[in-house]
Parts: structure tokens; sequence; C-alpha cells
């Protein structure tokens, strides 16, 4: 029993250091990738000038 916990606990810490490896490459490929969603770049001129009209 004790095998089998151990097991998934060593599946699980991989997988979050696959993860953690996979956000550190985000992050430093577009800084701040974290913290704001991707907007293209001229997606505030177009969309207001929708609106406004």
């Amino acid at each position: 029993m004790n095998e089998a916990i151990a097991e998934l606990q060593m599946e699980e810490n991989r997988l979050c250091l696959d993860k953690e490896k996979v956000n550190n490459v985000l992050a430093t490929s577009r800084p701040g990738a974290h913290l704001r969603p991707y907007r293209p770049p001229h997606f505030n001129r177009t969309y207001e000038g929708v609106r406004r009209k």
C-alpha cells in the first residue's frame, strides 16, 4: 500500500516539474505572459473604432 502511494507521489512530482518547466519557457519567451491575456497589437484601435461609430 505504501509503495503504491509513493509511486503516485513520484508521478505527481514529475508532472509538477514538467508544468513548471513549461511555465518558465512561456514566461521567458513572452515576458508578462502570466499577467495579461494575449491581444493582437492593434486590438484597441480596431475595436474602439467599431464601438464609437
